[in-house]
């Protein structure tokens, strides 16, 4: 299929470049006049007297192509934009040199004003269709290297909340861009911390409620920075350096290496760490974890990206190392069967991935046509040994058990995409679009368990063997239409059939529990789809209801199963009280449909305690929903929200087990009664000065499952109070800062058999302290947990010694993790059939102590 996708991508360039070859045309180029920035989507339209013979627009560079035969013809040239003066090019002007331009094909380029002026920091606005620019002029600003953009977001406007969502006059930022495109990355906001602030121009602000797609008006608008770069920096290098080393052995070492050239931008990072760090981080960050955090990991990782005339692409991809060790003591009870188990468990794992290797193209055959491919391949390889002491106890079955496993899996995905769009330039947010998917996995999981087995004092060595293997191709073909209706509304026509073929085989030895028959499997399915989707604007209302009905075919081993419909639809409205407050509501019904895996377990393992098998049987649930919300932008500094939501499952997915003498449990997913499910949420997000942040979110949830035990059907209700509350605040001119953070949260499951409550509560802190040139950080942490008959209380601190070197360009700093080496925490988990709680064995108390530098050549 790759091959197939790359000729036909081959196939179609070819086909574009012979044309070009037999058809000569003119290019020409419109941009801003004030930044120099390409203008995408303007019209030019060719006059010949009165009579428009040809139209065009340009790409996302700019770029506009006429026919050379109609260019000959021309008498004028009409270049328009919204929210810009037109440009009117007649054919008898002087400076118009027709002999010069027709032998280079190449008619120069246009440049349109804008309609917004351009101020320190002015916005014009208007009350219909509106584009407001707000232009930020940092060309006369001097900052030192040591200032990155980064620290520009918490001033002239802007700021990030606790989650480093970015905001403008409190209006969250859809998109950021650098010269008008993605800068390595699609709004990759932590590269800004290491890019200094000296390379910038200006910062554009731009707020419209216009859609960049279908053309019509937003109630909402939509808010996109732009950072436009100094003449003088449309190159560079820049990046971070940091390694470390301390006690029991831990260190730590991280590049990245950034490089850009205009439209070229090609990184490299890599990072080896024994500290359960995630990468691309610029220091290391000495944490408390929940699990155990004895980790080894070494990674690289690439991405090249550049745009010419006609052609974008880009190749990225990462190679990563993870090694872990650790040890666990769990107890769990199957809440519905009353079965417990102890188990104490040694754990070493060691995997190697390639993620997201990716080839990425995208062809602008013209102004009115875009191809887009796009490769990407994933590996997994995994051996994990565990050693586990069992102790079950049941009204069935009482044994303790010793078990050494050993397990390796070896996973492989290939995906391939191929988009095509064709834009018409006589009708502004017409699309006609066209997408090929195709998807191959492998799957191989081989098992060995040697089993030491005591039950009723009679001990017996017994050997599990099992593996499966697993080959699954996915494809899928759609096509849709986006046809406006006027500026408040459009329709959205698509059609989609997708196929999944699945072959799989899976051996036990002893047959342990198994529902599919023995030898290879294979499992068919498709879906056909198709539907429309309408929206409209008024004033202050915005509706848009989707309708897609979709008819899915099932076939094991060529035995077909009748087809089944079903009925994905959705409406919602929103309501724009005022320019302050939004409502919006939902209502829908959607189709869950079960996974290859629900089918089949073709990914699970050959568990000892509770082991799920595959049911080629299961049918979607349904899921009817309804969601209210209100949104209150108070002022620039504060908003809050609160959201309902009702949901009403059919057919709902459950668990159905099953228990005997001689194994502990195995269960699959089946298709168990009705069920409800509720949430309610309120969130206030509040600057209380320029210096505090306030974060506040309240929430209860209610679910139900269904589960069937043994052919007895129950039903669980779970609720969930959690509250979670965060405030960020610096005194004496950021000499002394607090990162606060509470959170307390309250479970309650009522099972069949009985009830189960639950009470957590965590503080946490980062103290920051600014004294003789040092800088002391104290992060402390204290956990009360309680659950059944079980409590627990931990408290710990992590210290942090910082000290800034060479202007300010880097740091040193001495790290340690636990200094009293007394963090203990309890796991609690929840479901509707079981209650566990696991103790990880973490690493002792350790230091460590290093240095990082910011790098650039940016002066």
């Amino acid at each position: 299929m790759a091959k197939c996708a790359l000729l036909f991508l081959l196939i179609f360039i070819s086909v574009d470049l012979a044309k070009a070859q037999t058809s000569e045309v003119m290019k020409g180029k419109v941009i801003d006049y004030n930044s120099s920035l390409p203008l995408a989507s303007a019209t030019i339209e060719v006059y010949k007297n009165k009579e428009v013979i040809q139209i065009a627009k340009t790409d996302s560079l700019g770029l506009f192509y006429l026919s050379t035969d109609k260019y000959k013809q021309h008498t004028s040239l009409r270049i328009s934009q919204l929210n810009y003066h037109s440009l009117d090019v007649h054919r008898n002007q002087k400076s118009f040199d027709e002999n010069e331009k027709q032998r280079k094909k190449d008619l120069g380029i246009f440049e349109l004003n804008s309609k917004a002026i351009e101020l320190k920091e002015v916005v014009i606005k208007r009350n219909k269709r509106y584009r407001d620019t707000t232009v930020i002029d940092l060309s006369n600003e001097n900052f030192e290297r040591s200032i990155m953009i980064d620290n520009l977001f918490s001033q002239k406007g802007f700021y990030k909340d606790a989650n480093g969502k970015l905001f403008y006059k409190g209006k969250p930022v859809s998109e950021v861009l650098v010269n008008g495109g993605d800068f390595f990355g699609k709004n990759n906001l932590s590269i800004y911390d290491k890019l200094p602030a000296l390379v910038l121009k200006n910062i554009e602000v731009v707020e419209t409620d216009i859609d960049s797609i279908t053309q019509i008006t937003l109630i909402r608008p939509t808010v996109k920075v732009n950072l436009n770069l100094k003449s003088a920096y449309q190159k560079g290098k820049f990046g971070n350096g940091a390694p470390g080393i301390g006690s029991r052995q831990r260190y730590f070492l991280a590049t990245d290496n950034f490089s850009y050239r205009k439209k070229e931008q090609i990184s490299l990072s890599a990072g080896v760490n024994n500290i359960d760090n995630p990468i691309n981080l610029p220091e290391p960050i000495i944490r408390f974890s929940a699990m155990g955090n004895n980790t080894r990991r070494k990674f690289a990782k690439l991405t090249y990206s550049n745009a010419k005339k006609k052609l974008e692409y880009g190749l990225s991809g990462m190679v990563k190392k993870e090694e872990k060790e650790f040890m666990s003591n769990s107890e769990r009870t199957e809440e519905v069967i009353r079965q417990t188990s102890i188990t104490k468990t040694t754990t070493a794992s060691s995997s190697f991935m390639i993620e997201d290797l990716s080839t990425n193209l995208i062809y602008k055959i013209d102004s009115a046509n875009k191809l887009k491919f796009r490769n990407t391949i994933n590996y997994n390889q995994t051996t994990t040994i565990d050693t586990s002491d069992y102790d079950f106890e049941s009204e069935s079955l009482k044994t303790s058990l010793y078990l050494r496993r050993k397990k390796d899996v070896h996973s492989t995905s290939v995906l391939n995409t191929i988009n095509y769009e064709h834009f018409f330039p006589e009708k502004k947010g017409r699309i006609l679009g066209f997408d090929i998917f195709s998807k191959i996995n492998t799957y191989r999981n081989t098992e060995i368990n040697n089993l030491e087995k005591d039950s009723s004092g009679t001990p017996r060595i017994e050997r599990i063997t099992g593996w499966r293997k697993a080959s699954e191709v996915l494809s899928k073909m759609e096509s849709y239409l986006i046809e406006p209706l006027g500026i408040t509304s459009y329709l959205r026509f698509n059609g989609s059939y997708r196929n999944e073929n699945l072959k799989f085989k899976t051996e036990i030895s002893p047959v342990y529990a198994e529902n599919l028959p023995p030898g290879q499997n294979e499992l068919a399915m498709g879906y056909w789809t198709t539907g429309v989707l309408y929206h409209k604007t008024f004033d202050k209302v915005a509706l848009e209801g989707s309708f897609d009905g979709i008819l899915n075919s099932r076939a094991f081993n060529s035995k077909k199963a009748n087809p089944l419909f079903n009925m994905d639809i959705n409406t919602k409205l929103e309501y724009r009280v005022n320019n302050k407050n939004t409502l919006i509501l939902n209502y829908g019904i959607k189709p869950g449909y079960p996974t290859s895996d629900q089918l089949t377990n073709f990914n699970g393992s050959f568990d000892i305690s509770s082991m799920m098998i595959g049911n080629i049987n299961l049918k979607p649930e349904i899921k009817h929903f309804f969601t209210a919300s209100y949104s209150v932008e108070k002022s620039e500094v504060t908003n809050y929200s609160i959201t309902f939501g009702l949901n009403r499952y059919y057919q709902k997915h459950g668990i159905n087990a099953s228990t005997g003498n001689n194994f502990a449990q195995y269960y699959f997913f089946d298709n168990i009664g009705s069920s409800s499910a509720a949430n309610f949420a309120f969130l206030l997000r509040k600057s209380l000065k320029t210096s505090q942040q306030l974060y506040n979110r309240i929430s209860l949830d209610y679910n139900e499952s269904p589960t069937k035990v043994n052919e007895k059907v129950s039903l669980t209700k779970g609720l969930n109070i959690s509250n979670t509350f965060t405030l960020n605040q610096s005194f004496l001119n950021n000499d002394i800062s607090l990162s606060s953070s509470v959170s307390a949260q309250y479970n309650r499951y009522i099972y069949e058999n009985g009830i189960t409550n639950q009470i957590n509560f965590t503080y946490s802190d980062q103290v920051a302290i600014n004294l003789l040139g040092l800088r002391l950080i104290n992060s402390p942490i204290i956990n009360y947990s309680q659950t059944k008959n079980r409590s627990n209380f931990t408290a710990a601190l992590n210290l942090e010694i910082k000290k800034s070197i060479l202007k300010n360009y880097g740091s040193v700093w001495i790290k340690g993790y636990d200094i009293f080496n007394s963090f203990r925490y309890d796991n609690n988990l929840f479901s509707s059939y079981y209650t566990q709680t696991i103790k990880y064995n973490n690493l002792k108390n350790y230091f460590l102590i290093g240095f990082n530098y910011k790098f650039n050549n940016l002066k």
